[in-house]
């Protein structure tokens, strides 16, 4: 599986060297450009794997123009798609988990209990917003130590968009300063 996600960047990095970008977007449209993208975050929200190429395509569209902002917001309720899934399958795998396992997670709980009411929101949006780390891992925990999801909602909507958006920008800065 890893040597499947590096031959996919190389072949994304080898397409985007030999071709210019700004006439990529141009060719495929604004509007097709944020299709795209919802597309892409789709697929890349419901995979670890895939979160690569969600991201290598939100820097090339970025690049190429399209508004980083504008793709933050059409891209982060695709992924909280995804991240709604792994929740999903969190809180059916908390039966599943052994004793010893469930021990743990109840001392996590704890240890949440005793941080004010504010911290978990924030420590939420924090880890999606500016973290490259899965945002599944993050779903599924907070399954496990059963938080809400809809208490987690618009910190990892939020998170999103500030991920999309700031990496948009990156991108776009970055391949200015190097001709792309």
């Amino acid at each position: 599986m890893i040597l499947a996600v590096v031959a996919l960047l190389l072949v994304w990095t080898a397409i985007f060297t030999r071709i210019n970008i700004h006439e990529l977007v141009q060719a495929i449209g604004v509007r097709n450009g944020y299709l795209l993208a919802l597309g892409v975050a789709l697929l890349g929200g419901v995979s670890t794997f895939t979160t690569a190429s969600f991201f290598t395509t939100i820097g090339v569209l970025s690049i190429g123009g399209l508004n980083p902002f504008f793709l933050g917001l059409v891209t982060a309720p695709a992924l909280l798609l995804g991240d709604y899934i792994f929740y999903y399958l969190g809180t059916r795998g908390r039966t599943a988990v052994s004793p010893k396992n469930l021990t743990k997670i109840r001392k996590v709980e704890a240890w949440f209990e005793k941080r004010p009411r504010w911290f978990r929101p924030v420590g939420i949006y924090v880890y999606t917003a500016f973290t490259p780390l899965p945002a599944d891992i993050l779903m599924i925990a907070l399954a496990l130590i059963g938080y809400k999801f809809k208490r987690a909602l618009v910190s990892i909507l939020l998170g999103h968009i500030t991920i999309v958006t700031w990496l948009g920008y990156l991108a776009r800065v970055t391949g200015d300063a190097t001709g792309f």
